[in-house]
């Protein structure tokens, strides 16, 4: 089973984007810089003549890291993601297997690189019950954290 945490606003629409002024951002929030969504992860204000805004941000899906200062009223464009968790039902090739709502497992989901993909495998071959957050933004789709849960999630069968 899934749940579902949306930060798409209320039309629910997966790639709603709204603007705000930099001075405006904050840790967490989710924008779009040069055609890539990033999640700010630090956020200042400069002591400069002209005053201005350094962000750091993380891409969503690569992980990488980039730095940006901004006039403090410049347009940044604020994106709306979408979050879901998911019992990992298999781990096969690098590939998770994951239940969809509509009945048959998703599978299309590739464990991602790094230490969080090897925590990933470890937790699962470990026997445990392994609970992805699926984010979901700009068609893009990617493996952003996971949690270990006591008890499998119940599968609710649609009819």
């Amino acid at each position: 089973m899934s749940e579902r945490n949306d930060n798409t606003g209320a039309s629910g629409a997966d790639n709603s984007t709204t603007t705000k002024t930099a001075d405006e951002l904050r840790k967490g929030d989710y924008v779009i810089f040069e055609g890539r969504p990033y999640q700010i992860v630090r956020h200042l204000f400069t002591n400069c003549t002209r005053p201005k805004v350094e962000i750091v941000m993380i891409d969503i899906f690569t992980r990488e890291q980039c730095k940006r200062e901004l006039e403090t009223l410049a347009l940044v464009q604020i994106l709306a993601v979408r979050q879901d968790d998911y019992q990992v039902i298999n781990l096969d090739d690098g590939l998770l297997t994951l239940p969809a709502r509509e009945g048959d497992g998703k599978n299309d989901v590739k464990l991602p690189e790094g230490d969080l993909g090897t925590e990933i495998q470890e937790a699962f071959e470990k026997g445990k019950n392994v609970v992805v957050t699926i984010i979901s933004a700009m068609g893009e789709e990617g493996v952003a954290k996971y949690k270990t849960v006591a008890k499998k999630y119940k599968t609710v069968a649609k009819t």
